[in-house]
């Protein structure tokens, strides 16, 4: 069995030169569980993206006129089944 995770931190990001678009700090979390049986022919997992569902860009583009930009993916739970041949 085995239990992994990672967690990243971003302190305020700034989308321009003159600071006027930014972002607050967040921090994104992600983790899984896994089990291999002992002939270890196959795996299966479960797992979580954005653990704490946080609501930030992961791009922003400012322009003259309007700004647009795209977010990070909100919680994402799964399994995964693998097959080794």
């Amino acid at each position: 069995m085995a239990l992994n995770g990672n967690v990243s931190f971003s302190s305020r990001l700034y989308y321009d030169f003159a600071n006027n678009f930014s972002q607050k700090p967040y921090t994104l979390s992600n983790a899984s569980l896994s089990w291999t049986p002992e002939n270890e022919n196959w795996k299966v997992a479960v797992w979580a993206t954005n653990l704490t569902n946080e609501k930030v860009f992961q791009t922003m583009r400012p322009g003259p006129l309007s700004n647009d930009g795209f977010y990070e993916q909100p919680r994402k739970i799964g399994a995964t089944f693998e097959v080794k041949f």
